[in-house]
C-alpha cells in the first residue's frame, strides 16, 4: 500500500489495479498454454495442472 500512497491513488483503487493486472495475467497466461498445446499438437496435461493448481492458490490467498 505504500506505492498507493506514493501515486496518490486510493488503497481501493490500487486493489482494484492489482486485481486488474492478476486477471490480465491469468488471461495471458491461458492463451500462452492454449498456443503451445496447438502448436506442439498435443496437450500438455501436467503444465495445465501445474497452472491450475497455482490459480488455486492465488485464489486461496484472495489476490
Amino acid at each position: 500500500m505504500m506505492l498507493a500512497k506514493e501515486l496518490s491513488v486510493s488503497r481501493r483503487r490500487m486493489m482494484r489495479l492489482v486485481d486488474e493486472c492478476c486477471e490480465g495475467i491469468a488471461q495471458a497466461k491461458d492463451a500462452s498454454l492454449n498456443g503451445l498445446e496447438a502448436t506442439l499438437n498435443r496437450p500438455l496435461g501436467k503444465l495445465r495442472e501445474i497452472s491450475q493448481f497455482a490459480q488455486k492458490q492465488i485464489d486461496r490467498l484472495g489476490v
